[in-house]
């Protein structure tokens, strides 16, 4: 994951224009803190590698999720990193309620499908061909 990336659309969207490395780091925390929690909100893992100071954010299916990409989730990152900067973070789940559940939503969704593909695709491998009526 591109937490610089993210950063910087997190700047971006607090209008911090400046360069200061205490205001970067303050963004950065506030980024790292809201991604997990962001996560849970919408059903999705989040794995973090205190080893490798690397995380990585998957649906249930294991499938991974570019958070940096264009995405309701990634306005969703941008935003609630943003009121946690602010010290507004409180806030967050009732003024983006809809927007939260709709990402959940599709999150579920998803899930069901690829478990559905799954199971046809386990029916496919354990028919013989042979007719039993």
């Amino acid at each position: 994951m591109e937490l610089a990336t993210l950063t910087e659309l997190v700047k971006s969207r607090l209008n911090i224009t400046w360069e200061d490395d205490i205001t970067t780091a303050k963004v950065t925390n506030a980024l790292t803190d809201a991604l997990p929690s962001l996560c849970a909100k919408v059903g999705l893992a989040y794995d973090y590698d205190a080893d490798e100071a690397a995380s990585a954010v998957t649906e249930q299916s294991g499938t991974a999720v570019d958070i940096t990409a264009p995405s309701q989730l990634r306005h969703l990152l941008v935003t609630y990193a943003a009121y946690i900067f602010d010290q507004q973070g409180h806030l967050f789940d009732a003024n983006y309620r809809t927007e939260i559940n709709a990402c959940r939503q599709r999150y579920e969704v998803r899930a069901i499908e690829a478990e559905e593909s799954e199971d046809d695709e386990t029916e496919e491998d354990t028919d013989d061909g042979t007719d039993t009526g």
